[in-house]
């Protein structure tokens, strides 16, 4: 997931920093959750979909079992 969230974001020349102004959060979340390193709530989840056109349930796929 973390290489199709920055080629979604690149591609619509956006920043981490962009990113996290939109869905509101701080950089340096967004940038864990970026690079797996966190995963996001539901609530953020949606807001990244929202904003890089992703599935939101995307992020939970692998955590399920």
């Amino acid at each position: 997931m973390s290489q199709s969230l920055k080629e979604r974001r690149t591609a619509k020349g956006l920043t981490q920093s962009d990113i996290a102004k939109l869905i509101g959060c701080s950089e340096q979340y967004y940038n864990m959750i970026e690079n797996e390193k966190r995963i996001p709530s539901v609530k953020t989840a949606k807001e990244i979909g929202r904003v890089l056109n992703v599935e939101w349930v995307n992020f939970f796929k692998d955590k399920i079992n």
